[in-house]
């Protein structure tokens, strides 16, 4: 019978501690090296679970832990190590100046009050106009690019938008500084930028969430006030309403 904690786990923990973000299948699979390497049997049912609550309960007291959470840019779910050491904006001035950081806050409220969770790259630029030390549109562009290689930010096709990582790590500040403009999913509870709502009511949902509550309803329904919701419409089913 393995141990809680062995050399498995810690080969797990500093890959992340190294990469910050995995997507499932590379949890997945960075799980299986880790077992294998040290002769430890993979368990395909719920061994990754287990595994990961090993680790969380040896890191709690540095106040570090690993977090699954949605990506909405791609409907999956992404392992996240955070930290709720020093609170996350205090944590971002070591590696951001006074100036940058005023920008990133501009550019998260810029996105959080957005319909569609992101912004064009033009928007994003122009946000600069706003910040109150010196700060040009080149200044702008190159921070992004940090923020993007730090996987805080998103860019593509020229949208900007915030990762998994950069929503869970935020997400107490974003609460208590957003509480007016933050939406909720009605089925994760998480905070949802880029689903999908009822046109008669405020309900919010996760195309993912609603992909898997819905996946084998003919007519969807709001949860909240009953209307029929369209999924097609909202891009979460492939075919149009006859086909559901």
């Amino acid at each position: 019978m393995p141990s809680d904690y062995g050399n498995q786990h810690r080969m797990f923990l500093q890959a992340m501690v190294s990469r910050g973000v995995a997507t499932s299948p590379e949890a997945r699979r960075l799980y299986k090296l880790c077992c294998q390497k040290y002769g430890v049997e993979v368990d395909n049912v719920d061994g990754l679970a287990s595994f990961i609550n090993a680790i969380n309960r040896r890191i709690k007291d540095i106040r570090l832990e690993l977090r699954k959470t949605l990506c909405e840019e791609t409907d999956t779910h992404n392992l996240v190590l955070i930290s709720s050491q020093d609170g996350p904006i205090p944590r971002l001035s070591t590696d951001y100046t006074p100036v940058e950081l005023e920008y990133f806050k501009k550019l998260v409220e810029l996105i959080l009050e957005s319909e569609v969770g992101k912004v064009s790259s033009i928007r994003a630029l122009n946000l600069v106009d706003d910040v109150q030390g010196k700060m040009s549109k080149k200044d702008a562009e190159r921070l992004i690019a940090r923020m993007v290689d730090a996987k805080w930010l998103l860019k593509k096709e020229g949208v900007v938008s915030m990762t998994a990582r950069c929503v869970l790590e935020l997400e107490p500040y974003l609460r208590a500084v957003y509480s007016d403009v933050i939406r909720e999913c009605n089925i994760c509870r998480q905070i949802e930028l880029q689903g999908l709502g009822c046109e008669h009511c405020q309900m919010r949902i996760h195309k993912a969430c609603a992909k898997k509550r819905f996946s084998q309803v003919n007519d969807p329904k709001c949860p909240v006030c009953d209307h029929e919701l369209d999924l097609f419409e909202a891009g979460v089913t492939e075919g149009g309403p006859e086909e559901r």
